[in-house]
């Protein structure tokens, strides 16, 4: 178990989490990506793994249980490893972006005010658009207008009126539209995180994976009915956990602008 100590060992702790800022967490991350592939298992650790497998099946230690699953102390503990390492790595996911999480409740929280406001800004426009207006009327010192000069002005002040209302839906539809695209550049950040982190716990259960690989082909000298591949499922409730909590945030989101888009669409039928 050296190899998933030492790459649990060389991972990001709470306390440097506490003393670094995210960008160099994820820089951080971003390196051990950059090492390339798992490396193969080295002797030691194959003649290990290959021995306690031999004495495993030698002795029994390997066996199966009602529910149809082979359970060791060996596989027990490679499986307790790679989860403990994965929730470590989701540990620090969660803290590296908790603030990108608080600024997309705040950010869900403004879309209901600002929905309102755009919707009362509209209606005013509506509403004061609708108002009839005399075009013809002339007012004090015009008499000697033409008729097409009056018509001009009455139309210049009623632009002049209604402008403010034109502002004020421009305004509140330009701000729903940045908030809802600061939502998705957050959960896009998040996503990347996510998948960086994800790839780092998949090399690690590769390497788990070919471990587990040498010591049950050595436990099949022994055990007859031993399938003929490993049966080991590694469950990783850390990292489903992440991205149950990413998936709602992400529904919310686009539902969010789903609903934007059939209101505008209404708009425009």
């Amino acid at each position: 178990m050296n190899q998933m100590n030492n790459a649990a060992n060389s991972g990001l702790s709470r306390k440097e989490v506490s003393g670094v800022n995210k960008t160099n967490l994820r820089n951080k991350r971003l390196q051990r990506l950059d090492k390339g592939k798992t490396k193969s298992l080295g002797f030691i650790e194959r003649w290990t793994m290959k021995y306690a497998g031999w004495v495993d099946g030698r002795k029994g230690l390997l066996r199966c249980d009602a529910a149809g699953v082979w359970q060791s102390s060996v596989l027990k503990q490679e499986m307790d490893s790679y989860e403990e390492f994965c929730a470590e790595q989701m540990g620090v996911l969660k803290l590296e972006e908790e603030d990108e999480f608080k600024k997309m409740n705040i950010l869900f929280d403004e879309v209901v005010p600002l929905r309102k406001k755009l919707s009362d800004a509209k209606a005013q426009l509506k509403s004061a658009s609708e108002e009839r207006a005399d075009l013809f009327l002339r007012k004090e010192g015009e008499e000697n207008l033409t008729e097409v000069q009056v018509t001009s002005r009455r139309n210049r002040e009623r632009d002049e009126q209604l402008r403010p209302l034109r502002e004020a839906v421009v305004k509140y539809d330009k701000e729903l539209s940045d908030t809802i695209d600061a939502i998705f550049s957050s959960l896009s950040q998040v996503r990347e995180s996510f998948d960086s982190t994800v790839k780092i716990t998949n090399r690690i259960l590769q390497h788990s994976q070919r471990r587990i690989d040498v010591y049950w082909r050595s436990a099949m000298y022994h055990i007859p009915d031993l399938p003929a591949l490993p049966t080991v499922m590694f469950s990783n409730m850390s990292e489903r956990a992440f991205a149950s909590h990413y998936d709602e945030v992400a529904e919310r989101a686009e539902k969010l602008r789903m609903e934007l888009a059939s209101e505008l669409h209404g708009e425009v039928m």
